[in-house]
């Protein structure tokens, strides 16, 4: 049993599976290590934000470094229409007590009965920061106060936390910020303050994207190495060209003091981002399934309906050319539509989600590259991993799948 009181100097969450949680069904273990950035993405209620809440409840507060103890009531609430009893999930993560690493742990979290197990004394400890899309609410909207509003000036803040913070939102939203400061009102109530270009103003005058960069970045600047982060939603109120300095920030934010960060997000420019894993989550048939490095192409063809006679699943980019020029050459091109998928595996993996979900399979071809799963057997191994399960209709759906 790990010892509870023991601070974790150096922990690292790997993985989660989750057999039961909310809409999550069947998840098999999704990778979460691959880079400190990791994406979840997929249509509304697919789970992404569930899992959030559940990897938050995983770790309780290190004693050195007080945080909120995000408790599983405060995600999942019991209620008359679902208790949560039944749910379960595990976590793979590493820790290091003095000078001793262990590797590779496996957790199990669930609720048989009334309570969640483990005991909370029992969890492992680590920094956590949850950012919810709460903090997207302009701090004008939470205002109740209608008659002036004194905020005196305050001196900025110079040490060099501040600093960073300032210079990264500059950077982030392309704004020449000159200071941060800390409002207050006489009724002790406090807001963030800067100075733009010679003006300044609290977080009541701020856009809310502008307020959330700020929210983020403090969090992300003020958090202590090998924290886990944690951001709903990444993308909400932000430019496209915005987000993009915004993750190569926290990128390397992360990288220097080893800082794991796992976001939702629904804007298909993170798949191109090379500082982010992205784990592209889809429903079908009761399962939750996953594809790594998604294609945006997939985005679509999970989210809609397919609009031409005849759907070619293709790797990359070459392998769509080369199905394109083939079906110009015989006249067929206005009827073909070719879905890149990226890599092998994910081939088998939207395959086997398009079969549970009782897609037709006259009109779609699978084309693999030739460079791997050579073999019948290799094959009907990759099927078997995403349709599990034993009996009549699963054996039709993986013979239709390997048809393809």
């Amino acid at each position: 049993m790990i010892n509870a009181s023991a601070f974790y100097e150096n922990p690292h969450i790997h993985s989660i599976e989750v057999s039961r949680l909310k809409g999550i069904g069947g998840l098999a273990p999704l990778v979460l290590d691959t880079t400190p950035l990791v994406a979840l993405t997929g249509v509304n209620g697919c789970g992404k934000s569930t899992l959030l809440h559940a990897l938050a409840c995983v770790y309780a507060p290190c004693p050195t470094r007080p945080r909120t103890d995000f408790k599983f009531p405060r995600f999942f609430l019991p209620t008359t229409d679902a208790t949560w009893q039944g749910s379960s999930f595990k976590v793979v993560h590493s820790y290091q007590i003095g000078g001793l690493v262990t590797g590779h742990v496996e957790i199990a979290f669930g609720k048989a009965n009334d309570r969640w197990t483990p005991r909370y004394e029992r969890r492992p400890q680590r920094f956590v920061e949850y950012i919810g899309i709460d903090t997207c609410v302009p701090s004008i909207e939470q205002e109740s106060r209608t008659s002036f509003l004194d905020l005196p000036l305050a001196l900025p803040r110079q040490d060099d936390l501040s600093r960073q913070i300032r210079e990264a939102a500059s950077r982030v939203l392309n704004r020449d910020y000159s200071s941060i400061s800390v409002r207050s009102s006489a009724q002790r109530k406090f807001y963030r303050g800067v100075e733009c270009r010679g003006v300044g103003y609290s977080s009541l005058s701020m856009g809310a994207g502008e307020q959330r960069v700020f929210e983020i970045l403090e969090r992300l600047f003020k958090a202590p190495q090998y924290s886990l982060i944690l951001i709903d939603e990444i993308d909400l109120l932000l430019h496209e060209d915005a987000l993009r300095r915004l993750l190569k920030v926290i990128s390397r934010r992360a990288g220097d003091k080893s800082i794991q960060v796992i976001f939702t997000t629904h804007r298909e420019s993170v798949l191109s981002n090379v500082d982010v894993t992205a784990q592209h989550l889809f429903q079908a048939e009761g399962k939750t399934l996953t594809m790594p490095a998604t294609h945006p192409d997939v985005w679509h063809r999970l989210t809609g309906d397919s609009v031409r006679s005849l759907e070619v699943f293709v790797e990359d980019d070459l392998a769509k050319a080369i199905v394109a020029r083939v079906a110009h050459d015989l006249g067929l091109r206005k009827h073909v539509e070719v879905v890149i998928t990226g890599a092998a595996a994910n081939l088998f993996t939207l395959a086997g989600g398009l079969a549970l979900r009782g897609q037709c399979f006259e009109n779609k071809r699978i084309l693999l590259d030739g460079d791997v799963f050579l073999s019948e057997e290799s094959r009907r191994s990759q099927v078997n991993k995403v349709i599990t399960g034993h009996g009549l209709d699963v054996e039709r759906h993986r013979a239709n799948v390997l048809g393809w």
